[in-house]
């Protein structure tokens, strides 16, 4: 076989002031065969051959097709310009070079070489020269490489690497990214360029576009590849539950154990997340089998928390009050009270139920609201100046109220809250409520009525025996020490005992017009908590008076006032307490106040004439309860005469007449309390109320019929007289 050798020699340097050499383009004969061998085909330059079919886009065509050829130079250096010239006239190619491409270049080669690999030659020692061929269409740009990224280069979608030409021409590739970020992925990929590569993320598409030669763009594929993967697959992440403690913490331990084998977050190779919702950790890595080693310390860590451990917990309270609350526990756990200014039993009820036309109003107007005195609890050697805050010195324990949220914030250790917990569970519950009807009878002593109601009943029925399930007083009145009647005197207050047959007598006497009611509101009523009725009018009182000093007007001095207003009327004021056999125990302040006319000429203010009740009363729920034997006995002196004759002495009251008068009243007030233990039983009572008040317009709707009736009849004319 024929066997032809080209040898390109090609020295250049970059030395200043040194010639290049001339290179001469000589043609070697090829070496003779042995006797009896095929003789070798003649070479390239000394016999045509027809053009070979184009290997790939971008190489230029070039005649010879696979023929081999020799060339040699015998020269020290060759010019860069002169080399590609020599080669670009052997591949027929057009192209322009750019004036900053010099150099020279020295390259040898042994053997036969094909035509097809003169453009990867070019294309090489442009390379090294620092330059490339960029095809523009029928001509080559020779350019230097940092000006490539301004060429026209086409662009390629995810070029798969076995496409690709295994030379140095410069090629554009955008590869979308599946898993990994475009600016993580960029973060891989910048070490491995080539001289003149150029790399760009596109954040928004997760997209790559990289520029660089046809060699290195393989290297990039094959490193996206590796890279580019699912991070959930081959079991790369487990979710693991925590049972006993909290995934936060068991996380963060995780992470200190395997910083310590050198798998630490920060070189990617395991990653522990917490997800506090279900409470469960994220292990992620690119190695599973440190997946059982993982399991193994999570069943060792994952322990309940330690109970010697301090914590701070907060208890949400549902329905009492967290000053109350922590009162209690503070009292109960640490020997002592928390001072607070919400701590005392405040006034007020759930609604007004009116009952008669007449100003209403519910709160701390009024009467103050009976409050049992009760002595703080309080251990020697345990003090605390700060308000809200209970701890003991000889106790870890905190309780802390947060009166804005109605939270109660705990410190101690995890067995302890739960204890506490458990305490504040049974502590905090709905509370009950009470709705009270309260009717106020004034009633006229005359006739039979003038020993009182009470006497009254007495006499009517003899020795009466107390009707069973009745409650007698729990107060500081006193009782007959007789026994029998149940009927007291009649001269203090005190409770009526047979209030069956008194609330009949009170409506049979209102009938007659000897009873009044001046009052009957109902109102709803928290367990332990005062609920006032205030049924009047305020009048202002003159408390004090003071001079102003140097100050006179017309000669006399100036005098300040200072006035208060005073409630008058009908005042009521309960705090019921129920038990958990239905017992219902009222504390009662019950007031009837009106103005009268100064005590004397020199004050000018009004004094109040005052009738009223405190005690404490026991009764079933349901059951009426009254309180009565307010008397008031009033005398008026009135003196009629006839203007002058009247004044004469001694005959002036032929003139004139003079009267003496004297009236009695008794105040009964008549209680009925029922417990509202739940929302059904709320709207069994407002269901109640309002059929009373359907049944009250029917009755109103019936009179006011009646007065039309009559008005429409005809007067009746008097008989003939016979």
């Amino acid at each position: 076989m024929a066997r032809a050798g080209w040898v390109l020699l090609l020295l250049g340097g970059l030395l200043i002031g040194q010639p290049a050499a001339q290179a001469q383009l000589t043609p070697v004969p090829p070496p003779q065969p042995p006797p009896g061998a095929p003789v070798a085909s003649p070479p390239a330059q000394t016999q045509p051959v027809p053009p070979a079919p184009q290997a790939d886009a971008g190489v230029p065509a070039a005649p010879g097709g696979a023929v081999p050829i020799a060339f040699h130079f015998e020269s020290p250096g060759a010019d860069l310009l002169q080399v590609v010239g020599i080669i670009a006239a052997e591949l027929r190619m057009n192209y322009v070079v750019d004036p900053q491409v010099k150099g020279t270049v020295v390259i040898n080669t042994l053997g036969e070489l094909r035509r097809e690999d003169l453009f990867p030659l070019l294309q090489m020692i442009l390379r090294i020269n620092g330059a490339t061929a960029v095809q523009t269409g029928n001509f080559f740009r020779v350019v230097p490489l940092q000006n490539v990224q301004r060429m026209p280069l086409e662009p390629q979608l995810n070029a798969a690497e076995a496409n690709l030409p295994a030379d140095d021409r410069i090629v554009m590739n955008i590869i979308p990214l599946k898993y990994v970020s475009a600016v993580d992925m960029t973060k891989i990929l910048t070490p491995f360029l080539s001289e003149g590569g150029h790399l760009f993320s596109h954040e928004a598409g997760n997209v790559l576009i990289v520029t660089d030669s046809s060699r290195s763009m393989k290297r990039l594929i094959d490193l996206v590849a590796q890279f580019d993967t699912e991070v959930f697959s081959n079991q790369r992440a487990r979710l693991y539950p925590v049972k006993s403690s909290q995934a936060a913490r068991v996380a963060t331990e995780l992470k200190d154990v395997f910083s310590a084998y050198g798998l630490s977050a920060g070189t990617s190779a395991i990653r522990f997340v917490p997800i506090e919702r279900v409470n469960s950790i994220l292990v992620v890595t690119a190695n599973p089998s440190v997946y059982p080693e993982v399991e193994r310390w999570l069943e060792r860590l994952d322990q309940p928390i330690s109970e010697s451990g301090v914590r701070t917990f907060v208890y949400k309270v549902e329905n009492g009050k967290a000053a109350d609350l922590a009162n209690v526990l503070s009292q109960l756990l640490l020997g002592k009270s928390i001072i607070s200014p919400s701590s005392a039993p405040p006034a007020g009820g759930g609604f007004l139920l009116p009952m008669q036309a007449g100003g209403m109003a519910a709160g701390q107007q009024g009467i103050q609201p009976f409050v049992m005195a009760s002595p703080a609890v309080s251990l020697a050697g345990t003090t605390s100046t700060t308000a809200g805050i209970g701890e003991s010195e000889e106790s870890h324990i905190r309780i802390v109220p947060d009166p804005i949220n109605n939270q109660i914030l705990i410190q101690a250790t995890a067995q302890e809250y739960e204890d506490i917990r458990r305490t504040l569970h049974d502590l905090d519950i709905v509370p009950r409520q009470v709705m009270i009807e309260a009717k106020v009878f004034e009633v006229d002593l005359n006739g039979a009525l003038s020993a009182g109601v009470s006497a009254f009943l007495q006499n009517q029925g003899g020795a009466a025996q107390v009707p069973g399930g009745e409650r007698k007083v729990q107060g500081s009145f006193a009782t007959p020490s007789g026994g029998g009647a149940a009927a007291v005197t009649a001269t203090i207050g005190t409770l009526v005992g047979k209030t069956r047959e008194l609330l009949l007598f009170l409506n049979a006497a209102e009938t007659r017009g000897q009873a009044h009611v001046i009052s009957a509101p109902s109102i709803l009523a928290s367990d332990n908590i005062a609920a006032n009725i205030n049924v009047g009018t305020e009048v202002p009182l003159l408390t004090s008076q003071a001079l102003v000093g140097g100050a006179q007007q017309g000669g006399t001095s100036l005098f300040t006032n200072t006035i208060q207003n005073r409630d008058t009327g009908v005042l009521l004021s309960i705090t019921p307490r129920v038990n958990s056999s239905g017992l219902v125990n009222l504390q009662i302040q019950q007031e009837v106040s009106a103005p009268l006319p100064p005590a004397a000429a020199g004050i000018q203010s009004p004094s109040i004439q005052k009738r009223s009740i405190s005690t404490q009363v026991v009764v079933q729920d349901g059951e009426t309860i009254a309180l009565g034997g307010i008397i008031q006995e009033s005398r008026t002196y009135s003196r009629n005469r006839v203007p002058l004759l009247g004044d004469i002495p001694y005959v002036g009251a032929i003139f004139g007449n003079t009267s003496l008068s004297s009236a009695r009243t008794e105040l009964i007030v008549l209680l009925t309390p029922t417990v509202i233990r739940d929302s059904s039983e709320a709207q069994r009572a407002t269901n109640e109320f309002r059929d009373k008040l359907k049944d009250l317009q029917k009755l109103l709707q019936q009179d006011e019929e009646k007065k039309k009736a009559r008005e429409q009849q005809p007067p009746t004319e008097p008989s003939p007289a016979s």
